[in-house]
C-alpha cells in the first residue's frame, strides 16, 4: 500500500516541502511515496497555494523541478525559477501533488491510502464503526484512524490495524471497508 494523501478528485498529494536548503533556492523535500525516489518520476508537480484569509479555497500551481539529489535521509530539489533563499522560504510547508493519471495503477491487492480515506467502516456484524479519517504508518503495520459518523454505533474513535487478518473487503465503488473487528475492541 502506498501512503499518499488525496486532496481532490484529480490530484494526489505525494510529498511536502519541509524547509529550505542553502541560499540558492533549494528545498528539503519529504516524499510520501512508497519508494521515496519515485516522487521525482511523477511530473508535473502541483503546489497548493496559500489563501489570503477568508473562505478556504483549494488552489494549485504547476511547478517544475530541474534538479534533485539525495541528502542525508531525504532529498533536496530545486524548482525552476526559485533561485534564492527568500523565494524558497515562501514555499516552506506546501504540499506537492500530481495528477492521479501519472501514478501507476495499484496491484489488485493494494490500495492507495487516499482511496481509503472517507470510506465507511463496517464490521462483519453489520455495525458501522465510522469512516476512515487518515491512515498512519507505524513501522510494524499501517493503522486506520476511524472517526465516528452519523450512522456510527457510538461516538468512539478507533485505531485499527490495516492487516490481512482484520481487513475483510475494500470496496471503493461502494465506499465501504469491511473489517473483522468487534465494536468492543
Amino acid at each position: 500500500m502506498s501512503n499518499f494523501t488525496a486532496k481532490n478528485d484529480s490530484l494526489m498529494v505525494v510529498g511536502k516541502i519541509v524547509s529550505v536548503y542553502g541560499v540558492k533556492g533549494w528545498l528539503k523535500i519529504r516524499s510520501f511515496t512508497q519508494e521515496e525516489e519515485d516522487l521525482f518520476h511523477y511530473k508535473p508537480w502541483m503546489l497548493k497555494v496559500r489563501g489570503n484569509g477568508g473562505a478556504p479555497q483549494e488552489k494549485w500551481r504547476e511547478v517544475s523541478f530541474d534538479q534533485h539529489r539525495k541528502h542525508g535521509k531525504g532529498y533536496v530539489a530545486h524548482l525552476e525559477g526559485c533561485d534564492d533563499r527568500n523565494d524558497a522560504e515562501l514555499l516552506r510547508g506546501l504540499e506537492i501533488a500530481v495528477d492521479k493519471k501519472v501514478l501507476p495503477e495499484p496491484d489488485a491487492d493494494e490500495t492507495y491510502w487516499a482511496d481509503l480515506e472517507g470510506l465507511r467502516v463496517v464490521n462483519l456484524q453489520g455495525e458501522t464503526l465510522g469512516h476512515v479519517d487518515t491512515v498512519l504508518e507505524t513501522g510494524a503495520n499501517d493503522v486506520l484512524c476511524v472517526k465516528p459518523c452519523e450512522s456510527s454505533i457510538d461516538e468512539q474513535e478507533r485505531l485499527i490495524p490495516y492487516v490481512d487478518q482484520v481487513i475483510n473487503e475494500v470496496n471503493l465503488d461502494e465506499g465501504l471497508l469491511t473489517l473483522d473487528w468487534r465494536a468492543d475492541y
